[in-house]
């Protein structure tokens, strides 16, 4: 398995709250993302990601804006064999937001989003709230082109 994966499963197991922070939502895609997020009620600092994602596009198990250090030399001697230690360099969100604005099946075919535990399959006008510690992907879009709103919430 996966090691990123299995951190995933692990944080989640330990820390319920990171899972239960998660909403899925529809919005009015004709709504700015602006009146959107004053409908949920978030009023935190943010910034907004358009990606409009092709063929061949897909994104491993991660954490928003962290990278996840295996194996070098300084890491084994000071953690152990293969470890996983997550490090962000500049400023983690505390909240993801994606916002769909295609559906799988007529715009595209494959892109799925994934929690650890959990598949969702984007429909223009469908959202995603989560805490952005939780491990997530997007699998490989074979055909069409995938496009979203990533906004990422900051204290």
């Amino acid at each position: 398995m996966d090691k990123v994966l299995e951190y995933g499963i692990k944080l989640i197991e330990e820390n319920p709250s990171i899972r239960d922070s998660r909403k899925i939502f529809n919005f009015d895609t004709n709504n700015p993302i602006e009146t959107i997020i004053k409908k949920l009620g978030l009023e935190y600092e943010y910034t907004i990601v358009e990606r409009n994602s092709g063929i061949g596009f897909e994104m491993g198990w991660h954490q928003d804006d962290v990278s996840f250090h295996r194996n070098s030399k300084s890491h084994c001697e000071k953690y152990g064999k293969d470890p996983i230690k997550p490090y962000c360099k500049g400023k983690q969100p505390i909240y993801t937001m994606i916002l769909y604005y295609s559906t799988q099946g007529e715009d595209f075919d494959g892109g799925e989003f994934c929690f650890v535990d959990m598949k969702i399959n984007p429909k223009k006008g469908k959202g995603i709230f989560f805490d952005s510690r939780e491990i997530h992907k997007v699998q490989k879009i074979r055909v069409g082109e995938r496009k979203a709103k990533i906004i990422k919430f900051y204290q």
